[in-house]
Protein backbone atom coordinates (compact mmCIF):
# COMPACT_ATOMS: atom_id res chain seq x y z
CA UNK A 1 0.00 0.00 0.00
CA UNK A 2 1.72 3.44 -1.05
CA UNK A 3 1.73 6.19 1.44
CA UNK A 4 0.20 9.54 0.67
CA UNK A 5 2.54 12.67 1.20
CA UNK A 6 1.58 16.06 2.44
CA UNK A 7 3.25 17.06 -1.17
CA UNK A 8 0.95 14.73 -2.78
CA UNK A 9 -1.88 16.57 -1.34
CA UNK A 10 -0.48 19.29 -2.02
CA UNK A 11 0.13 18.93 -5.33
CA UNK A 12 -3.16 17.34 -6.03
CA UNK A 13 -5.04 20.51 -4.38
CA UNK A 14 -3.05 22.71 -6.34
CA UNK A 15 -4.19 20.52 -9.53
CA UNK A 16 -7.69 20.98 -8.44
CA UNK A 17 -7.77 24.38 -7.69
CA UNK A 18 -6.05 25.40 -10.89
CA UNK A 19 -8.52 22.88 -12.60
CA UNK A 20 -11.44 24.41 -10.37
CA UNK A 21 -10.63 28.16 -11.23
CA UNK A 22 -10.46 27.13 -14.97
CA UNK A 23 -13.92 25.78 -14.91
CA UNK A 24 -14.95 29.16 -12.76
CA UNK A 25 -13.68 31.20 -15.55
CA UNK A 26 -14.61 28.62 -18.47
CA UNK A 27 -18.06 29.16 -16.82
CA UNK A 28 -18.52 33.25 -16.22
CA UNK A 29 -17.08 33.14 -20.12
CA UNK A 30 -19.67 30.68 -20.67
CA UNK A 31 -22.34 32.77 -18.59
CA UNK A 32 -21.39 35.94 -20.81
CA UNK A 33 -22.00 33.93 -23.93
CA UNK A 34 -25.34 32.68 -22.75
CA UNK A 35 -26.19 36.65 -21.21
CA UNK A 36 -25.17 37.72 -24.70
CA UNK A 37 -26.87 35.36 -26.90
CA UNK A 38 -30.43 35.95 -24.81
CA UNK A 39 -29.46 39.80 -25.74
CA UNK A 40 -29.24 38.98 -29.09
CA UNK A 41 -31.92 36.56 -28.69
CA UNK A 42 -34.44 39.37 -27.33
CA UNK A 43 -33.71 41.91 -29.83
CA UNK A 44 -34.32 39.08 -32.67
CA UNK A 45 -37.48 38.45 -31.15
CA UNK A 46 -37.92 42.62 -30.76
CA UNK A 47 -37.21 43.04 -34.76
CA UNK A 48 -39.42 40.02 -35.41
CA UNK A 49 -42.44 40.99 -33.63
CA UNK A 50 -41.72 44.20 -35.43
CA UNK A 51 -41.50 43.12 -38.84
CA UNK A 52 -44.49 41.10 -38.02
CA UNK A 53 -46.51 44.50 -37.08
CA UNK A 54 -44.62 46.28 -40.29
CA UNK A 55 -46.40 43.54 -42.57
CA UNK A 56 -49.51 42.85 -41.05
CA UNK A 57 -49.81 46.65 -41.24
CA UNK A 58 -49.06 46.67 -44.96
CA UNK A 59 -50.93 43.30 -45.16
CA UNK A 60 -53.73 45.35 -44.32
CA UNK A 61 -53.02 48.16 -46.58
CA UNK A 62 -52.95 45.76 -49.11
CA UNK A 63 -56.02 44.14 -48.24
CA UNK A 64 -57.84 47.67 -48.51
CA UNK A 65 -55.98 48.68 -51.70
CA UNK A 66 -56.70 45.06 -52.78
CA UNK A 67 -60.57 45.59 -52.10
CA UNK A 68 -60.77 48.90 -53.53
CA UNK A 69 -59.21 47.85 -56.30
CA UNK A 70 -61.73 44.78 -56.74
CA UNK A 71 -64.56 47.45 -56.53
CA UNK A 72 -62.88 49.56 -58.77
CA UNK A 73 -62.46 46.91 -61.29
CA UNK A 74 -66.37 45.75 -60.78
CA UNK A 75 -67.05 49.37 -61.31
CA UNK A 76 -64.88 49.65 -64.22
CA UNK A 77 -66.75 46.52 -65.73
CA UNK A 78 -70.03 47.62 -64.95
CA UNK A 79 -69.54 50.70 -67.11
CA UNK A 80 -67.58 48.93 -69.74
CA UNK A 81 -71.19 46.88 -70.23
CA UNK A 82 -73.41 49.89 -69.98
CA UNK A 83 -70.83 51.43 -72.86
CA UNK A 84 -71.13 48.29 -74.92
CA UNK A 85 -74.81 48.39 -74.97
CA UNK A 86 -74.82 52.05 -75.43
CA UNK A 87 -72.52 52.29 -78.45
CA UNK A 88 -74.38 48.98 -79.87
CA UNK A 89 -77.69 51.12 -79.58
CA UNK A 90 -76.22 54.38 -80.76
CA UNK A 91 -75.10 51.92 -83.97
CA UNK A 92 -78.52 50.73 -84.41
CA UNK A 93 -79.48 54.75 -84.77
CA UNK A 94 -76.95 55.55 -86.87
CA UNK A 95 -77.99 53.12 -89.15
CA UNK A 96 -81.36 53.61 -89.13
CA UNK A 97 -80.69 57.82 -89.44
CA UNK A 98 -78.42 56.61 -92.28
CA UNK A 99 -81.01 54.70 -94.12
CA UNK A 100 -83.53 57.78 -93.19
CA UNK A 101 -80.65 60.26 -94.91
CA UNK A 102 -80.80 58.52 -97.94
CA UNK A 103 -84.02 58.02 -98.75
CA UNK A 104 -84.47 61.72 -97.72
CA UNK A 105 -81.57 62.75 -99.68
CA UNK A 106 -82.81 60.70 -102.79
CA UNK A 107 -86.66 62.58 -102.09
CA UNK A 108 -84.89 65.87 -101.98
CA UNK A 109 -82.99 65.01 -105.11
CA UNK A 110 -86.16 64.53 -106.78
CA UNK A 111 -87.67 67.73 -105.50
CA UNK A 112 -84.35 69.26 -106.76
CA UNK A 113 -85.26 67.60 -110.24
CA UNK A 114 -88.81 68.81 -110.04
CA UNK A 115 -88.05 71.96 -109.15
CA UNK A 116 -85.60 72.49 -111.98
CA UNK A 117 -88.62 71.30 -114.30
CA UNK A 118 -90.48 73.62 -112.93
CA UNK A 119 -88.21 76.51 -113.85
CA UNK A 120 -87.71 75.02 -117.29
CA UNK A 121 -91.65 75.01 -117.56
CA UNK A 122 -91.87 78.44 -116.13
CA UNK A 123 -89.06 79.94 -118.21
CA UNK A 124 -90.73 78.10 -121.40
CA UNK A 125 -94.03 80.24 -119.64
CA UNK A 126 -92.19 83.48 -119.72
CA UNK A 127 -90.90 82.83 -123.53
CA UNK A 128 -94.34 82.02 -124.39
CA UNK A 129 -95.46 84.98 -122.64
CA UNK A 130 -92.90 87.18 -124.02
CA UNK A 131 -93.64 86.18 -127.50
CA UNK A 132 -97.70 86.88 -126.90
CA UNK A 133 -96.98 90.24 -125.71
CA UNK A 134 -95.02 91.25 -128.37
CA UNK A 135 -97.37 89.70 -130.77
CA UNK A 136 -100.42 91.16 -129.15
CA UNK A 137 -102.02 88.23 -128.66
CA UNK A 138 -103.32 86.27 -125.07
CA UNK A 139 -101.85 83.62 -123.45
CA UNK A 140 -104.09 81.41 -121.41
CA UNK A 141 -101.96 79.08 -119.18
CA UNK A 142 -105.19 78.00 -117.06
CA UNK A 143 -106.56 76.69 -120.25
CA UNK A 144 -103.59 74.69 -121.37
CA UNK A 145 -103.55 71.25 -120.27
CA UNK A 146 -100.78 69.56 -117.97
CA UNK A 147 -98.64 66.53 -119.74
CA UNK A 148 -98.65 63.34 -117.93
CA UNK A 149 -94.55 63.76 -117.68
CA UNK A 150 -94.66 67.16 -116.44
CA UNK A 151 -93.19 68.42 -113.21
CA UNK A 152 -96.65 69.99 -112.37
CA UNK A 153 -98.60 66.45 -112.80
CA UNK A 154 -95.50 65.28 -110.68
CA UNK A 155 -96.49 67.52 -107.87
CA UNK A 156 -99.73 66.06 -107.56
CA UNK A 157 -101.55 69.64 -107.05
CA UNK A 158 -104.54 68.33 -105.41
CA UNK A 159 -105.79 71.95 -103.76
CA UNK A 160 -109.45 73.22 -105.07
CA UNK A 161 -107.30 76.64 -106.10
CA UNK A 162 -104.89 74.69 -108.55
CA UNK A 163 -107.99 73.14 -110.33
CA UNK A 164 -109.52 75.37 -113.14
CA UNK A 165 -113.70 73.67 -112.74
CA UNK A 166 -112.97 72.22 -109.42
CA UNK A 167 -116.30 70.46 -107.33
CA UNK A 168 -116.12 73.18 -105.06
CA UNK A 169 -116.72 75.80 -107.18
CA UNK A 170 -119.61 74.26 -109.42
CA UNK A 171 -121.52 73.95 -105.90
CA UNK A 172 -120.75 77.34 -105.18
CA UNK A 173 -122.24 78.50 -108.78
CA UNK A 174 -124.99 76.27 -108.20
CA UNK A 175 -126.00 77.67 -104.70
CA UNK A 176 -125.71 81.34 -106.35
CA UNK A 177 -128.37 80.41 -109.22
CA UNK A 178 -130.34 78.63 -106.31
CA UNK A 179 -130.36 81.42 -104.27
CA UNK A 180 -131.19 83.60 -107.19
CA UNK A 181 -134.16 80.92 -108.23
CA UNK A 182 -135.29 82.08 -104.57
CA UNK A 183 -135.01 85.44 -104.35
CA UNK A 184 -136.90 85.58 -107.97
CA UNK A 185 -139.50 83.73 -106.40
CA UNK A 186 -139.67 85.87 -103.07
CA UNK A 187 -140.04 89.48 -105.10
CA UNK A 188 -142.08 87.68 -108.02
CA UNK A 189 -145.30 89.40 -107.13
CA UNK A 190 -143.82 92.78 -106.05
CA UNK A 191 -143.39 95.67 -108.59
CA UNK A 192 -140.60 98.35 -106.80
CA UNK A 193 -140.45 101.55 -108.36
CA UNK A 194 -137.83 104.14 -107.07
CA UNK A 195 -138.25 107.33 -108.40
CA UNK A 196 -136.67 110.19 -106.03
CA UNK A 197 -137.32 109.71 -102.71
CA UNK A 198 -140.68 108.42 -103.38
CA UNK A 199 -141.54 104.46 -103.01
CA UNK A 200 -144.03 103.03 -104.25
CA UNK A 201 -145.24 99.26 -103.85
CA UNK A 202 -147.55 97.19 -105.81
CA UNK A 203 -148.40 94.17 -104.42
CA UNK A 204 -150.14 91.66 -107.46
CA UNK A 205 -148.44 93.53 -111.07
CA UNK A 206 -151.49 91.52 -112.75
CA UNK A 207 -154.42 93.71 -111.08
CA UNK A 208 -155.20 96.83 -112.68
CA UNK A 209 -153.89 99.07 -109.89
CA UNK A 210 -150.17 97.80 -110.49
CA UNK A 211 -151.10 98.37 -114.54
CA UNK A 212 -152.17 102.06 -113.79
CA UNK A 213 -149.16 102.86 -111.53
CA UNK A 214 -146.99 101.57 -114.14
CA UNK A 215 -147.97 103.80 -116.82
CA UNK A 216 -148.15 107.02 -114.48
CA UNK A 217 -144.76 106.69 -113.17
CA UNK A 218 -142.96 105.58 -116.40
CA UNK A 219 -140.08 108.12 -117.92
CA UNK A 220 -137.41 108.66 -119.01
CA UNK A 221 -135.01 108.80 -116.31
CA UNK A 222 -136.32 105.18 -114.96
CA UNK A 223 -134.25 101.74 -115.53
CA UNK A 224 -135.87 98.81 -115.34
CA UNK A 225 -134.15 95.37 -114.34
CA UNK A 226 -136.19 92.30 -115.36
CA UNK A 227 -135.72 88.80 -113.25
CA UNK A 228 -137.67 86.28 -115.17
CA UNK A 229 -138.33 82.76 -113.45
CA UNK A 230 -140.61 79.72 -115.29
CA UNK A 231 -143.93 80.96 -114.21
CA UNK A 232 -143.78 84.22 -113.78
CA UNK A 233 -142.18 87.47 -114.59
CA UNK A 234 -141.24 90.60 -111.67
CA UNK A 235 -140.19 93.74 -112.59
CA UNK A 236 -138.27 95.87 -110.32
CA UNK A 237 -138.08 99.76 -111.41
CA UNK A 238 -134.76 102.06 -109.91
CA UNK A 239 -134.94 105.27 -110.71
CA UNK A 240 -131.96 107.59 -109.56
CA UNK A 241 -130.24 104.39 -108.54
CA UNK A 242 -127.06 105.42 -106.80
CA UNK A 243 -125.88 102.47 -105.09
Amino acid sequence: MCEVTVSDVVRQFGALKTQYVDKMDENKALRETVELLKNRLQKKEDYRLRLIGIVKLHSDKHRDRERCLQNRINQLETNIAEQRRSIDEYSRRIVVLETTVAEQSEEVESYLNTINKLNKEVASLKDQLTHANNNNSIINVTNQSIKKNSAAAALNLSHPSFSIDSKESLKKRRMSKAQIKKKARRWSNLNITISGSNVKKDIDINSSNSSNSESDLSSSREKRRKLYHADEDATIDLSNDKD
